[in-house]
């Protein structure tokens, strides 16, 4: 029998024997269907993971330009009004910041943690270098590392990250770069899987039943029934999945964010890329006009995220973002555009287990050039003599957002070298 792209491409995202669909139609644990009696002796994992979604760019970004952290004296900025420097408070710390990233709420703020480090590398294709963290990781990308270390713990069908952005590897395979177009016409237009959930659930839950009559406790038959989902709930899950993927109607940064949740939702993968456009090619971007339209845009996405798809779905706790671009834009300029920077470069870590704040900051080296400053990694704070050097600065970002995510400390180690967690951009330390 030919099996069409759509064909494959369901059963690559729910597994052999669409065990992700019978999970989300039921409600419980791919390893509880799989083998009932095994999973429900398995000890539950200490971890608090998190899905993640990562933005990442080969094309370099002016994030670093306009974040907390960069309003010093000496630096030039956009002089638009919505771009007016403005005081924001980060988990009751008060900084100064382009004006859009005043409009994300303050419960959002309160778990945004910028954080100012260094490539290294001014060079469009090290993209997946830098996801490597170059030297500093020693097998996977950042973000194939978290999925594969929280995979077990989220319970999601698949350690593979999901990729709507960047050439991501996993295990030393390229994966295949989906389109939140193509997932929203594969699940939702008819005939889909997600149709079919109800049937999925009660052909799932007469077998689990009758297997615990003939043979089990009550201690089991109490587990069944308490994660069990009724046919109320999963034809209120069919219809608000289906409802969501209708409205996808372009590859943009929004939609990127609805078909990746969509895939959380029915537990998928425990991580997806995607991209967030703070501006590319900025080189000859007179008054920061670009650079300025682009935050706002930017911005707006991301307030789109937080006040509507994640509530959509119940992910608001569950669900980290975060950014890895391959290079920052140079700090100093006469306003002609913004050239590429190696020495410097911003992101931020958006989740639960996330303290706001501002990790490191700029160190000048010369008069007309701006770099990222060496850190503590207790205090967060920009230090010259701190425990992560310049050349550090990019592990300790990668390590940091590993532990925010719910990897343990000792796997952190053992798959990254250089650098050290802030523990202060953490809520609490990470597990052990």
């Amino acid at each position: 029998m030919k099996i069409s792209r759509r064909q494959s491409l369901v059963g690559s995202l729910f597994g052999a024997g669409a065990i992700g669909l019978r999970a989300l139609a039921t409600g419980l644990p791919v390893g509880f269907l799989l083998d009932p009696k095994k999973a429900l002796a398995a000890p539950e994992s200490s971890l608090t993971p998190q899905y993640l979604l990562l933005s990442v760019s080969a094309n370099g970004s002016p994030l670093n330009t306009n974040c907390p952290g960069t309003y010093v004296t000496g630096l030039p900025h956009p002089t638009s009004a919505d771009m007016a420097p403005t005081e924001i408070s980060l988990g009751g710390q008060k900084v100064i910041a382009a004006k859009p990233w005043s409009t994300l709420s303050q419960a959002v703020l309160d778990r945004t943690a910028f954080f100012h480090y260094a490539t290294r590398t001014i060079v469009h294709p090290d993209g997946g270098k830098v996801l490597r963290l170059f030297e500093g990781a020693r097998k996977e990308m950042t973000v194939s590392l978290c999925a594969k270390a929280v995979q077990p713990a989220l319970g999601c069908i698949q350690f593979q990250p999901l990729a709507f952005a960047g050439a991501i590897e996993a295990d030393g395979r390229a994966l295949p770069t989906l389109s939140a177009v193509g997932i929203g016409k594969t699940l939702a237009n008819a005939p889909g899987p997600l149709e079919k959930l109800q049937q999925i659930r009660d052909r799932d839950l007469d077998r689990l039943n009758a297997l615990f009559k003939a043979s089990g406790t009550k201690a089991e038959r109490d587990y069944l029934d308490k994660l069990a989902l009724s046919q109320t709930q999963v034809r209120k899950l069919s219809t608000d999945l289906l409802q969501a993927l209708s409205t996808i109607k372009d590859n943009g940064t929004v939609n990127q964010m609805l078909a990746a949740c969509v895939l959380f939702k029915m537990n998928v993968a425990p991580a997806a890329t995607m991209f967030i456009n703070f501006g590319n090619d900025l080189h000859a971007d007179i008054g920061y006009g670009t650079e300025s339209s682009s935050l706002v845009s930017a911005i707006g996405a991301m307030n789109q995220f937080f006040t509507t798809i994640l509530p959509q779905f119940g992910l608001q706790d569950q669900v980290t973002l975060s950014i890895m671009d391959v290079f920052g834009r140079v700090l100093v300029s006469d306003g002609s555009g913004r050239a590429h920077h190696g020495g410097h470069c911003a992101g931020f870590i958006i989740g639960k287990n996330v303290k706001g704040g501002v990790v490191g900051g700029l160190a000048q080296p010369s008069p007309n050039n701006f770099v990222a400053s060496p850190l503590s990694s207790s205090t967060g704070l920009p230090d010259a003599s701190g425990d992560v050097q310049f050349g550090e600065l990019l592990g300790a970002y990668g390590k940091t957002l590993a532990a925010a995510v719910g990897v343990s400390s000792a796997t952190i180690d053992d798959s990254i070298d250089k650098g050290k967690i802030v523990r202060s951009a953490l809520v609490a330390a990470p597990n052990a």
